[in-house]
């Protein structure tokens, strides 16, 4: 499917990769052993969206849709996190019999996430194909991550005044024999769904490329001891 044009918000600065001990701080001198952290820096784009101050000419926003679309941001950060640290080479490399790659599924998120978001309840009609992925786009991975946090941003900007129990503003008719979602918050909870199950392939993809290991205690990717 092709990439709707949406706005982007101000590009975002990565932390690079660091020594670190257990708590995150760098480790005393002479420790045997050490992890790597790479943990992506938060920006305003990252973090998940918060309701939006109340004025005379706006609407107060719905605390569902919020803390969903909140989620969402949240999933896109885990894989964008699990990607810190890896190169060209090994987000290309075939991970699973299927051949898909890390730059695939980076690929294929960015365009199920605008796809809903943008598309079906942003109220935007476009001609829907289940298109194969993409294993070797043309942009490299900096690239890859950037687009999907900042265009992920802006969808879920664009659709956060929209009530719960309202229904999507465009829905492709006869597309997946028939499966429907009459609701916003059955729409981002089917999003949902669909990349909580992603993270879980790119935590595994990460293992088998360099033993990196997703760590909920950094809100980052670990790397096997050293030394």
């Amino acid at each position: 499917m092709s990439r709707p044009r949406v706005p982007r918000p101000k590009p975002q600065t990565l932390r690079r990769c660091s020594a670190s001990g257990a708590s995150g701080a760098p480790s005393p001198p002479g420790e045997l052993s050490t992890r790597e952290v790479c943990q992506p820096a938060l920006s305003k784009s990252s973090t998940p969206l918060r309701p939006m101050v109340m004025t005379r000419n706006q609407a107060p926003t719905d605390p569902t849709t919020t803390d969903l679309l909140g989620w969402v941001q949240h999933t896109i950060e885990h894989l964008c996190g699990s990607t810190q640290g890896l190169t060209e080479a090994q987000v290309r490399t075939p991970v699973a019999p299927s051949g898909w790659t890390v730059a695939g599924l980076l690929g294929h998120v960015h365009d199920s996430t605008i796809f809903w978001l943008h598309h079906v309840l942003g109220g935007h009609p476009m001609t829907f194909e289940e298109d194969p992925w993409d294993n070797d786009p043309d942009l490299p991975l900096v690239a890859l991550v950037d687009r999907l946090r900042q265009d992920t941003a802006a969808a879920c900007a664009a659709v956060e005044h929209l009530g719960n129990d309202t229904a999507p503003l465009w829905w492709p008719d006869g597309a997946w024999g028939g499966y429907r979602q009459t609701t916003v918050r059955g729409v981002l909870l089917h999003l949902l769904n669909d990349n909580a199950a992603h993270t879980g392939q790119l935590d595994m993809a990460r293992e088998h490329l360099d033993g990196g290991v997703w760590d909920h205690a950094v809100d980052g990717v670990r790397l096997p001891s050293r030394g």
